[in-house]
């Protein structure tokens, strides 16, 4: 029986009524969430709407905030300089008005590795969270782990069967064990670390940087039975701004992901270089000529301003050539993301 045609409307009508009201259930259960990861070298954050499991960034941004190369400073003191700290203050400032604009309704972050290290570190990401209203807390690096297992798998799309985070303070390999927990392998060495002791032998020489590696690799812990089953399994999948370590590893040779030998090229060609400035104009023309292959998804824009801090470049190098060569990581594969901030 076909219906009448008052009751046809009133069909269409309710069924209107029905999609309307999905439509406002679905936008009061869309919540704009505003992550930040307050890293060691930057500070950065990603405003997405939230609905269940699906996400959608609306808004991503870094701000580089050297803290741990400052850390680091010869005749340092184990706390922050007031212009590190000043620095971070202003960074802070503007990502919050970032996401207020955005229109951010929770705010959450976490702070790694600097800021367990300063003695002050604390107590100024404790003054900036409460004045600002981030809710940020300094996490553990177990906790760094589980977060960057879950970033590398979001980047992925895919459960990874390891990850690798690296930053200017720490580095994490995490791994899901036997279908159960994250399990984490804290590296306590960064880039900044790096750096220090190449500027400490007397700059990046040929000899100097072989050295480093080899002592870089002697002090790390070895890897745990679970690592290095993980380790067989799958590449490790690395993930990071267009600065992370990962990174100038892909930019200097032309792929998305790296074994040892191509970074062991990469160090020699950077080394063979001879200064900061003629690194940064040379990994800023192979970035460009790259960016397809490295990150297809990346903003073209961005690769228009100058490589970010090409005078750290050779020592992301030779942290990742050590943690390389200490963990027997055989292949690594990379996602761009801004931080950690898809697991925050």
């Amino acid at each position: 029986m076909q219906l009448s045609q008052k009751n046809q409307k009133l069909a269409l009508a309710a069924a209107a009524g029905v999609a309307a009201m999905l439509v406002i259930r679905r936008k009061l259960r869309t919540k704009i969430r505003a992550a930040f990861d307050i890293g060691s070298g930057e500070h950065k954050l990603v405003v997405a709407a939230v609905h269940g499991t699906s996400v959608k960034v609306l808004h991503s941004e870094v701000s580089t905030v050297l803290l741990a190369q400052d850390l680091t400073r010869p005749g340092g003191d184990g706390a922050l300089s007031a212009g590190a700290l000043r620095a971070s203050k202003e960074a802070l400032n503007d990502l919050a008005e970032r996401a207020a604009a955005q229109g951010a309704q929770a705010k959450a972050g976490v702070a790694t590795a600097v800021f367990r290290r300063a003695r002050n570190g604390e107590q100024h990401l404790k003054k900036c969270s409460d004045a600002l209203a981030l809710n940020l807390r300094i996490v553990p690096q177990s906790t760094e782990g589980e977060l960057g297992f879950l970033t590398a798998c979001a980047a992925a799309g895919r459960e990874v069967a390891c990850a690798w985070d690296s930053g200017g303070g720490s580095f994490q390999l995490s791994a899901r064990v036997g279908g159960g927990g994250v399990r984490v392998y804290a590296g306590p060495l960064g880039n900044a670390d790096a750096f220090a002791r190449l500027r400490d032998m007397g700059g990046a020489t040929s000899q100097n940087v072989k050295a480093v590696i080899a002592a870089l690799t002697d002090e790390l812990p070895p890897a745990p039975a679970w690592l290095a089953a993980a380790l067989q399994e799958g590449p490790a999948v690395a993930f990071g701004h267009r600065s992370s370590c990962f990174r100038v590893a892909c930019d200097a040779i032309g792929a998305s992901g790296f074994a040892p030998e191509d970074v062991k090229r990469a160090t020699a060609k950077l080394v063979s270089l001879g200064d900061d400035g003629a690194r940064a104009d040379w990994l800023q023309y192979v970035a460009q000529g790259h960016a397809h292959v490295v990150a297809p998804l990346s903003d073209r824009a961005a690769l228009d301003e100058p490589y970010p801090e090409p005078h750290l470049a050779l020592a992301k190098l030779v942290l990742v050539a050590a943690v390389m060569a200490k963990l027997n990581v055989e292949r690594v594969e990379y996602h761009e993301t801004n931080g950690s901030c898809l697991g925050v």
